[in-house]
């Protein structure tokens, strides 16, 4: 039983609620999250190197960054697609990084639909859909 893909696919369904019911930094979250597990999942199967993780906390800030790095020089190397999709991918980090300030942020909260689409669920969803035609996800 791979229970990373199934709390993966869970985040997807709980995003999709909280999208519903206008929880917009929570379904950033679980949509993000969605995305990384499925990433850490394929790292796994196919050996992907990642950065050494480190010992302080402080540093471990990094290990989504570390982790979406090693994928997407992996992907480079060993996966045939077009420079637009390549491109898109890159946008990995932008979604990580929505996904802290929807996390931690005490400043800023995403409160209005158009706002999510803008900032949010436009660069999930063409993630999201290369992901697919490279059958990561």
């Amino acid at each position: 039983m791979n229970y990373l893909k199934l709390k993966a696919d869970d985040n997807y369904e709980i995003a999709k609620i909280s999208e519903q019911s206008k929880r917009f930094d929570v379904a950033v979250s679980r949509y993000y999250y969605y995305l990384y597990q499925n990433i850490i999942l394929y790292n796994k199967i196919n050996d992907v190197e990642i950065q050494e993780v480190p010992i302080s906390l402080h540093e471990r800030n990094g290990l989504h960054e570390r982790t979406l790095n090693g994928f997407l020089d992996y992907i480079i190397q060993n996966i045939e697609m077009d420079f637009e999709h390549f491109q898109i991918l890159g946008k990995l980090l932008k979604l990580r990084l929505c996904r802290n300030k929807s996390d931690y942020s005490n400043d800023d909260r995403i409160s209005e639909k158009s706002d999510f689409n803008r900032i949010f669920k436009r660069h999930f969803t063409e993630v999201e859909d290369t992901l697919r035609i490279i059958k990561i996800i």
